[in-house]
């Protein structure tokens, strides 16, 4: 298993594209484009280097949780296997620099995300004998629910539930509350 396991930051430049293989498998997948900055001496400031382009792919879950949580222009942090696939189309040809991802986030640096934990089906959830299996996420859901702190969706993912968004916060501040002294949160 020598694969090339690379970590790429960069901006999302497609939509997402979701679908489902013939064989079932779910996968999502959009261009990513990475433009390194650079300081320099000469005009006393920053200057864009020359942009890569790569494919990424992501399968199963990552492929659900990515298709409903990135959107074009965002950017994001990718860690994968990288390959580059040599193609012909006719008179053309090329490399495609593609990463299949194992795990893909915002990047925090550049703007703030609200996480979901996604709760997986009880049918996923079998051992060998055929009998579901209670996982933790099934304990994190009904407790989560009992206190009203979130509950999983249709879609099977966990809601806040606190009924309001960072909008309709009652003291106005958009719901960033500032400290008070002493460093807890109003």
């Amino acid at each position: 298993m020598n694969e090339i396991m690379s970590t790429v930051f960069g901006n999302v430049a497609s939509e997402p594209r979701h679908l489902v293989t013939p064989q079932g498998a779910p996968l999502t997948s959009f261009r990513l484009a990475s433009t390194p900055t650079r300081f320099d001496q000469g005009v006393q400031g920053y200057v864009e280097g020359s942009t890569t382009w790569l494919t990424v792919t992501c399968w199963r879950g990552l492929a659900f949780n990515a298709a409903r949580s990135l959107r074009k222009g965002q950017p994001v942090i990718v860690h994968g296997a990288l390959h580059v696939r040599e193609w012909k189309d006719g008179e053309r040809s090329g490399r495609e620099v593609e990463l299949d991802a194992v795990s893909v986030g915002h990047d925090l640096r550049r703007g703030r995300a609200d996480f979901a934990k996604v709760l997986r089906p009880a049918g996923d959830r079998v051992l060998l004998g055929g009998t579901p299996t209670a996982g933790p996420d099934d304990a994190a859901a009904s407790g989560a629910a009992a206190n009203g702190a979130g509950a999983a969706g249709d879609d099977g993912v966990a809601e806040r539930g606190m009924g309001t968004s960072d909008a309709d916060a009652p003291d106005g501040t958009g719901g960033d509350v500032p400290e008070r002294e002493g460093g807890a949160a109003a």
